[in-house]
């Protein structure tokens, strides 16, 4: 899940998408911020629950608060 940083008192804060979809938790994965559209891409990694690598590419717009998988 997202988390935002509160200011001034650094606690991360988790943030529930308004949406149920979701990325698969996994570990090295590329994550990259663009300021134009206020989103957070997040793409493959190695996944925690087979060990296998991830292919996948989301997509998590803060503005609606929902994730968007790559088809």
């Amino acid at each position: 899940d997202v988390s935002s940083l509160t200011p001034f008192d650094s606690s991360w804060i988790p943030i529930n998408s308004s949406n149920s979809k979701r990325p698969t938790i996994v570990g090295g994965e590329s994550v990259e911020y663009d300021m134009n559209t206020k989103s957070i891409y997040c793409s493959y990694g190695k996944k925690k629950i087979d060990d296998e690598f991830s292919n996948e590419i989301w997509r998590y717009s803060i503005n609606d608060n929902a994730w968007e998988k790559f088809e």
